[in-house]
């Protein structure tokens, strides 16, 4: 008799669940939800577990069609909390029981974790004898951290996949050790925004409210660029405003009242129609000081837009690749004069906007398609079952560029 693991390597279905760190909607959220969407018609089916908490991830993804789990669990907290670290390790065998029942419950084939700090759901399918796929996507935790998950990690998972080439370096995962999926965006969204003949420029920048974002550069940035361009600069602020980063959003209001900004810059909060945000915009900035794959940036060159970035993460290689072709115009993080003289360069350059503009279209539509992500998600999760947890790990090639 062939079991379900057989089947599922040899082509049938597979259940797949994934856990999620946070409970409020972001990039690995919406990337769980758009490829769910395409693997569904495949026969597999995804399976999403949350923390809980009062976030709209679940909801979102609950109306998506995704069955969503709670599972309670205490948070690896910040070493230098010494008593909620100790708290952690007391409640982590318990912890470790509660991933076991769900996991026993829902009988999937692999486990997806997304993100770096899931031991407690890995061990419990390495005691379950279920695959896991681990999904590295930030380069937000400390180097010498990093270096100690990334081996955590090749111990326990059947297949590590990173977000970005720059996060494997960042655990300092070697290029035998895992797979590269990007991001996704799916470019039937997206109208290329078409180029218009008045001489202004209004750009904008989609993040949520936190420190990571680097929001104040980008409110600095638009002062300089507002001095030399005068009234035909405007600019675009949308996301959500964090309650864990309410003193964050506070002191970012303040900056924009200091700078006399508030005609300058329209907050939008939370937008749901993105594709209709970037479809009035001239470019996309982006002004984080950590990412890996920012999912903004594949919208605004999915949409036909030049996209002015902070070099960090893997934003480098989503804009440039082999630098043929560029689609954006990177600065330093956290130098806002640097930003703004690369905006105002977009202004008197209309040529280049343009550009940036096709190339990063195509970037998208050739090496980013949600439909080039899914089938790479149906090959990792087919070689992981195929193969045991302590097997070696082949790995699928990064995306080409020829």
């Amino acid at each position: 008799m062939i079991s379900n693991r057989s089947r599922a390597k040899l082509g049938g279905s597979i259940r797949v669940v994934n856990f999620l760190f946070d409970d409020r909607f972001g990039g690995p959220h919406r990337r769980v939800l758009e490829v769910a969407g395409k693997l569904s018609p495949r026969g597999i089916e995804t399976v999403v577990s949350l923390p809980a908490g009062e976030g709209n991830a679940a909801s979102i993804l609950a109306a998506a069609g995704i069955a969503v789990r709670r599972v309670p669990t205490e948070r690896i907290p910040k070493p230098r909390n010494p008593l909620r670290l100790l708290r952690w390790m007391l409640t982590f065998p318990r912890d470790v029981y509660r991933f076991s029942a769900l996991l026993k419950q829902e009988a999937p084939e692999v486990v997806h974790l997304n993100g770096a700090f899931f031991l407690g759901p890995a061990i419990a399918a390495r005691l379950l004898g279920i695959p896991v796929v681990w999904h590295l996507n930030d380069t937000v935790v400390p180097r010498r951290a990093a270096a100690i998950l990334g081996r955590i990690v090749h111990h326990l998972a059947a297949r590590i996949v990173v977000s970005a080439e720059a996060v494997a370096q960042h655990y300092g995962l070697a290029e035998s050790q895992h797979d590269v999926i990007y991001a996704p965006v799916d470019v039937s969204r997206f109208g290329v925004v078409k180029a218009t003949g008045n001489s202004g420029l209004q750009v904008g920048l989609i993040a949520n409210w936190n420190p990571l974002k680097g929001i104040e550069t980008f409110v600095r940035a638009c002062a300089i660029v507002r001095q030399e361009v005068g009234e035909e600069f405007s600019s675009s602020l949308a996301g959500a405003k964090l309650e864990t980063h309410r003193e964050y959003a506070r002191a970012i209001a303040e900056l924009v009242e200091t700078l006399n900004l508030a005609t300058c810059i329209t907050q939008h909060g939370f937008v749901d129609d993105v594709p209709g945000m970037l479809s009035d915009l001239d470019a996309l900035v982006l002004s984080s000081n950590s990412e890996a794959c920012p999912i903004a940036v594949l919208e605004g060159m999915a949409a036909g837009l030049p996209v002015v970035a902070t070099d960090v993460g893997g934003v480098r290689e989503l804009l440039l690749g082999d630098a043929t072709a560029p689609a954006g115009i990177l600065v330093p993080p956290r130098d806002p004069e640097a930003m703004a003289q690369a905006i105002i360069r977009l202004w008197k350059e209309r040529a280049l906007r343009s550009e940036l503009g096709r190339n990063g279209r195509r970037r998208a539509e050739e090496l980013f398609s949600l439909a080039r992500c899914a089938e790479r998600h149906e090959a990792v999760y087919r070689s992981a079952i195929g193969q045991r947890v302590t097997d070696a790990r082949p790995h699928l090639a990064a995306p080409s560029e020829s």
